[in-house]
């Protein structure tokens, strides 16, 4: 299916030499036909793969003076945890000790001196979406385990993957990987309540100020917002992203 999209919207828009940014709103564009077919042939309810079967919970208590509230983690998203670990290890190997994996560093570094040098760049740019698609896959299924799949689900995956992407640098895999991590980071911490770090302090300090029952930056409705402020800091202060990727 990767592959098909490729040569269905992608490939006419490279053969016309479109600038990346360019095929960066065609997705946005290949995103909302997905949504729609999905629409249609599934409906627009959420599903959730956990009918029958509960999905089990760890509660784990904070070492902190008066926290109430445990954290919590269900068992997919120990999978979930696991098998990225997996995939980046598997993925940096690939682009680093196999042949296939040199040649699509190559070009994705300068696809014409690639090209030159005798690399078959369609084959790349297929194995390229092959593992892409793969990969995507594989994070959908194991995100449908946590959560309930609906067809609007990318719609709130695809600002916070966007904002990774450009923070870690376009065109760097690695730096994708720092900029998720920076994004997850920046939308927990934004809607956490600071209130419970404070609570063993609350005596010590002033009678005339009192803690507010909730410290976060941004209720949880409103976490969406903080990749936009990360993406507007990143494209005003550091273009090229945290690894130096390709300017948009």
């Amino acid at each position: 299916m990767a592959v098909g999209i490729d040569k269905t919207f992608y490939k006419p828009l490279r053969a016309h030499g479109v600038k990346p940014i360019v095929l960066v709103i065609g997705s946005l564009g290949v995103t909302l036909i997905l949504q729609g077919l999905i629409r249609l042939f599934s409906g627009t309810g959420g599903q959730s793969l956990y009918v029958d079967d509960r999905k089990e919970i760890f509660r784990l208590a904070l070492p902190f003076e008066g926290a109430r509230a445990p954290i919590v983690v269900t068992e997919p998203q120990i999978y979930l945890f696991v098998i990225t670990i997996v995939a980046v290890v598997a993925l940096h190997l690939f682009l680093n000790r196999s042949r296939l994996g040199k040649a699509m560093r190559a070009m994705s570094d300068n696809p014409e001196l690639a090209q030159a040098s005798g690399i078959n760049t369609n084959t790349i740019v297929a194995v390229t979406w092959i593992i892409a698609g793969a990969l995507a896959a594989i994070a959908g299924t194991l995100l449908s385990l946590d959560v309930t799949f609906k067809p609007d689900l990318s719609f709130f995956l695809l600002l916070p993957i966007f904002a990774a992407a450009i923070v870690g640098g376009v065109g760097h895999p690695y730096g994708a990987i720092a900029g998720g991590f920076v994004v997850g980071f920046a939308e927990t911490l934004a809607v956490f309540n600071w209130n419970v770090l404070l609570r063993p302090f609350r005596d010590s300090l002033p009678a005339w100020l009192e803690l507010p029952s909730n410290l976060a930056f941004v209720g949880t409705e409103y976490k969406i917002v903080v990749p936009f402020f990360i993406l507007i800091a990143i494209l005003v202060w550091r273009p090229t992203g945290l690894f130096k990727g390709k300017v948009i």
